[in-house]
């Protein structure tokens, strides 16, 4: 009986010297909190189409796999040339543009009479092809800033009364718009006239 009392002390020595071990070993609850900046730059893009008042108003001209430039084939079908077009460029990123820039280049060798003698209207300028080509233009009013999903249009006209030394004659004029993204105090505020001019005068 009294070795029976001897295990049973040996054995609640044993356990009291284990809850000591654990109780000096030290432990500490670690946490924290993440603070995440999500920065979203936006995009900037933007289409463009043209529409042929002529034929009731079904899109014309070969446009570009990314709608940034438009050509448009004149042939000498005849001595009479009347191509009206009208241009829709529209915003369809999220970030508000400006256009910036406006050219005609050839596609192709335009060096031919009918590079002279066609008439070229760009908005409000009006000239040959010829002259055209060796032009830039800017866009200047208050409509040259454009709201996302919103769009600017003008027109991009080709007319001709043609004579003997156009016979079989083909030219490629291509019209390219650019545009850069929009300072933040720009303001699409409606009203006002917007065109497309020359940037030498």
């Amino acid at each position: 009986m009294a070795r029976s009392r001897k295990f049973l002390t040996v054995g609640a020595l044993a356990v009291g010297a284990l809850s000591l071990i654990g109780a000096g070993a030290g432990a500490a609850f670690n946490d924290a909190a993440t603070a995440t900046n999500h920065l979203n730059t936006g995009t900037l893009s933007m289409k463009i189409s043209s529409v042929d008042v002529n034929n009731n108003h079904v899109a014309d001209g070969l446009r570009s796999a990314g709608g940034k430039s438009i050509s448009f084939i004149v042939v000498n079908s005849g001595s009479q040339i009347n191509q009206k077009h009208l241009i829709r460029v529209t915003n369809t990123g999220s970030l508000p543009l400006v256009l910036s820039s406006f050219s005609v280049h050839p596609d192709g060798n335009n060096d031919s009479p009918l590079n002279r003698d066609v008439t070229m209207r760009l908005d409000e300028w009006t000239g040959s092809v010829d002259q055209a080509q060796s032009t830039a233009w800017e866009c200047v009013g208050p409509r040259c800033t454009i709201a996302p999903g919103d769009a600017y249009q003008f027109r991009f006209n080709l007319y001709a009364n043609l004579g003997n030394t156009d016979q079989d004659q083909t030219i490629r004029p291509t019209l390219t718009i650019g545009a850069t993204e929009a300072p933040p105090q720009a303001d699409n505020a409606p009203g006002g006239a917007t065109h497309i001019v020359p940037t030498n005068g």
